[in-house]
């Protein structure tokens, strides 16, 4: 699948990347707070603040993903895990929760199929894609987690 499909660039970035656009404000994302360690099959439940720094009330949608440190598989570069429209007043701060569940980030096996892999996976939070320069005013926070499988390797 690589280069065929934008969740497996073959380019450093896309040329549209989701949540490309323009707001009438500015958005800073702060404190995000997600588990260090999640037995695989378990929930990943995490939470990080919105702050409009702009001069207007505005929406933001917040955006989740994530991506793999060292999987033995393909995966993609990055995976929505989730998103939500936020509407935050001028000057103003809000509290987005979110729950990344065991499918949202297994890996296809040939021989075993959906597996919950050992490891550490990134998790990003922000209004646009990770590691996109084209939409200023805009800040991707990103925190670690590691998966920890048991004996039915993280089977679901």
């Amino acid at each position: 699948m690589t280069g065929r499909t934008y969740r497996y660039p073959s380019q450093a970035e896309n040329l549209y990347p989701f949540g490309y656009g323009l707001s009438y404000s500015t958005f800073l994302y702060s404190n995000l707070t997600v588990p260090a360690n999640v037995e695989a099959g378990g929930y990943i439940n995490g939470q990080v603040m919105v702050k409009n720094t702009g001069r207007f009330d505005a929406d933001e949608v917040v955006q989740i993903y994530v991506s793999w440190q060292n999987p033995t598989v393909p995966t993609p570069a990055l995976q929505l895990v989730s998103f939500g429209r936020l509407t935050v007043p001028q000057g103003e701060q809000l509290l987005y929760e979110f729950t990344v569940a065991a499918d949202q980030i297994g890996v296809w096996h040939d021989d075993r199929g959906w597996v919950v892999e050992n490891g550490q996976i990134n998790v990003f939070a922000g209004g646009q894609q990770p590691n996109q320069a084209r939409n200023v005013g805009s800040n991707v926070l990103v925190a670690e987690v590691q998966i920890i499988t048991t004996t039915n390797l993280g089977k679901f």
